[in-house]
């Protein structure tokens, strides 16, 4: 299924392409702290099961959907729901008590899951200050006939680039 699919908005991969162009768009700075915090890392995310791989050349984010990675070809393994994803960016939990709680898992040598962690607390902090945010969860919780307008494929295609 390609992320431009009727179901798209749902889908966790589109979800992350399209917000991590909002903070390159709206917190520019941020968005290159991001970049060179996980530079050199290739990062497994997986929610519900939908698994997304996340590198940095240290000046750009690059996505790339994942089917069944192995644990052993990254350097960084993050796990989490639909749910936690909506409480984290809402500000409804923290990531320090969502790791804590097992809400977030997290593996990896102690050094790359540290410089990811750094990573995700400024996707957070943009995420939380950012106007295009709660559109965007808004779409990605939602059920595919509630959901609003959305990136054409061209942008998705460019998106995930």
């Amino acid at each position: 299924m390609n992320s431009w699919e009727p179901n798209h908005t749902r889908r966790f991969s589109a979800f992350l392409a399209r917000s991590l162009l909002v903070v390159q768009r709206e917190h520019a700075k941020i968005y290159r702290q991001l970049a060179l915090s996980i530079s050199k890392l290739s990062v497994l995310c997986e929610v519900d099961g939908e698994q997304v791989r996340l590198v940095s050349d240290g000046l750009r984010l690059h996505l790339s959907e994942s089917r069944h990675s192995t644990d052993v070809s990254q350097d960084v393994i993050l796990r989490a729901s639909r749910k936690v994803i909506r409480q984290l960016l809402r500000g409804e939990l923290t990531l320090e008590r969502a790791v804590w709680n097992d809400a977030v898992f997290l593996k990896g040598e102690l050094e790359h899951v540290l410089s990811f962690y750094d990573g995700l607390q400024l996707y957070f902090a943009a995420a939380v200050r950012s106007p295009a945010f709660p559109l965007l969860l808004r779409e990605f919780m939602s059920e595919p006939h509630t959901r609003g307008a959305s990136l054409n494929g061209h942008q998705q295609e460019r998106a995930l680039r």
